[in-house]
């Protein structure tokens, strides 16, 4: 049905062909949420294209991870620590939080055992739901006997490795971050939950972090040279930053060996500011940074300020619910419990813990400390050179990159670095149906006005979303009224939203941009 004024205009389908345009979307939505549901990849890593491999296979083809993953007992994770950081006497663990303890101790007593120009231990922590590998994607297998292949070499460049289940990053929140424990037990998803995570390894333990479906282009310890640490200049202002360290938009960082460098991260979207191609994009910043990879030395101030927001706002929606299940019955307490469940759902992961959030905290510790004009970092001006703040490296959108054969980040093929690892492309964050429809908000917000569309009217449009979809397509006239009367959004931000319509029930992948378009003209064919 197709609106075009007040003028209702009907057009003539067949029965049966109607059948085809109802029964298809729906069981379509109903496979992206089955995905959704029981498929959702945890610690980055992506599952499709690429078979489990047998136990002999891995034997022949990947012998580091046979002998220090596979074969190991699970407790809690695998690891390896070069023989000579630890005595024999002292090299046996109950359980990989001790481990990990013991592999900093042993880093902090050499400063070989750190990443050049840093002091950041040579340990490296992954995350994934076994330590099974006949039960991996074989193109896993492989990027895991990559990072294993640079730990075990000989002499100064040998590192640590950490392979973190469950179990394991239960075990080591409960004995660093105990106040952390209910907050992270409450998050919904994995990948939530494997964000979190990151942060507190590496501020307890330090060291680096890397999605399990990412691969090292070259060794750790190198990953920062002299040319990291040269002068650069803020495009925007061009100013220097060979001047007093509290002038606006200059920095002075002391030579390397005065200040070593403890937190390294990279950039994820760089845009130019005076236009809105970052929020057509999905970003919340022109500049943002990613969080499949990280480096850091132990307890940074960035890392603080990432779990200090991230504990207050999940506190704000579990605590009146904790408080409501302490008088009464079991019935009850599951009730709210999966009310408290489902506001937590009802969260942007991007915002809460991902890639917005560690920029976020990033951007407000570097700009306190150093005065920090934010947009300087872009590559666009410089071909993408890395940019050192204080004691913080970034590093330009080449140096944690994602793999050139992604169509999605044709950037990268335009600056020229020398990269320190590289990630799968995966597109399993845009088949979440909930997900595209937090991402679309953002864009509607960033459009007309955050003051306008709050939080709360979010999670109430993304809830009265999912519940028709799930009852099949309906016409636009009528899901557009059902959205406007619950939730109070104005009419042209709710046309934004509707081009989720498309996206859940045709299953178009295509960029936010596209999708924007195809919004602009339903909203000419139709009034509400």
């Amino acid at each position: 049905m197709i609106f075009q004024g007040k003028t209702m205009m009907r057009t003539s389908i067949s029965r049966k062909r109607w059948r085809r345009l109802v029964l298809a979307p729906a069981l379509f939505t109903g496979l992206l949420l089955w995905t959704w549901v029981f498929a959702w990849p945890m610690g980055g890593a992506q599952e499709s294209g690429s078979s489990a491999v047998s136990g002999e296979t891995i034997k022949q083809r990947y012998p580091l991870l046979w002998r220090h993953v596979h074969s190991k007992k699970d407790n809690g994770g695998a690891w390896y620590i070069p023989p000579h950081w630890i005595p024999a006497s002292k090299a046996v663990h109950a359980s990989i939080a001790d481990a990990a303890q013991a592999a900093l101790a042993a880093s902090n007593s050499s400063s070989t055992r750190r990443l050049a120009h840093s002091s950041i231990p040579l340990i490296v922590h992954q995350t994934w739901r076994n330590t099974r590998a006949d039960t991996w994607p074989e193109s896993m297998c492989s990027d895991v006997e990559e990072w294993l292949r640079y730990s075990t070499v000989s002499g100064d460049e040998s590192m640590a490795y950490f392979l973190w289940t469950d179990e394991g990053m239960l075990e080591l929140i409960n004995k660093f971050e105990p106040a952390l424990a209910d907050v992270y037990n409450a998050l919904p998803m994995p990948a939530e939950r494997a964000d979190v995570f990151r942060i507190i390894v590496t501020k307890w333990i330090g060291g680096v972090y890397a999605d399990i479906d990412t691969r090292p282009l070259r060794p750790p310890v190198s990953w920062i040279d002299d040319s990291d640490l040269k002068p650069w200049r803020d495009p925007y202002t061009y100013t220097d930053n060979q001047s007093t360290p509290l002038s606006p938009h200059r920095l002075n960082p002391p030579p390397p060996s005065q200040a070593p460098m403890r937190l390294i991260l990279g950039i994820e979207g760089d845009n130019d500011p005076n236009t809105d191609a970052y929020w057509r994009m999905g970003f919340n910043y022109p500049v943002q940074l990613t969080q499949w990879a990280l480096a850091s030395a132990p307890h940074h101030p960035v890392l603080n300020l990432f779990l200090k927001s991230f504990q207050t706002t999940v506190e704000e929606i579990i605590n009146p619910f904790k408080n409501a299940t302490s008088s009464q019955s079991q019935n009850e307490t599951s009730s709210v419990s999966l009310s408290m469940k489902k506001e937590l759902e009802r969260l942007d992961p991007l915002s809460l813990t991902g890639p917005e959030a560690i920029t976020a905290a990033t951007k407000d510790f570097l700009a306190k400390t150093s005065r920090l004009n934010w947009d300087s970092l872009t590559g666009l001006h410089d071909g993408g050179l890395s940019k050192a703040v204080a004691d913080v490296l970034i590093l330009p959108i080449t140096g944690f990159r994602y793999d050139l054969s992604s169509p999605s980040h044709t950037l990268s093929r335009q600056l020229t670095s020398n990269p320190a690892l590289e990630k799968a492309p995966s597109d399993a964050w845009a088949q979440n149906p909930q997900q595209i429809l937090q991402r679309a908000y953002g864009i509607a917000a960033r459009a007309h006005g955050s003051a306008s569309i709050s939080r709360l009217k979010q999670a109430k449009c993304a809830a009265r979303y999912l519940d028709i979809a799930g009852t099949g397509p309906k016409s636009p006239r009528t899901w557009g009224s059902s959205v406007l009367a619950e939730t109070g959004l104005g009419r042209d931000a709710t046309l934004f939203i509707m081009f989720l319509v498309l996206l859940v029930f045709q299953g178009s992948t295509e960029s936010d941009f596209v999708a924007l378009k195809i919004s602009c003209r339903i909203y000419n064919r139709l009034v509400l």
